[in-house]
């Protein structure tokens, strides 16, 4: 039961920024921020941006 409620709860709290994202496009640029202020950290800090490291093998037996 508990665990019904939460599913219900967050499918509709994404519902709603769904339908704010849709409804109201003057919104999205203070909706979507956080993703560009990420991407514009990388390019001002590129020495923090660690090389893609290779994943490490995984040896089946």
């Amino acid at each position: 039961m508990a665990v019904n409620m939460i599913v219900l709860s967050v499918t509709l709290l994404m519902l709603g920024f769904l339908a704010v994202w849709c409804c109201c496009p003057w919104l999205r640029p203070w909706l979507e921020a956080p993703k560009y202020r990420v991407l514009r950290w990388e390019q001002d800090f590129p020495s923090a941006v660690r090389a893609e490291q290779p994943a490490p093998c995984q040896q089946t037996s």
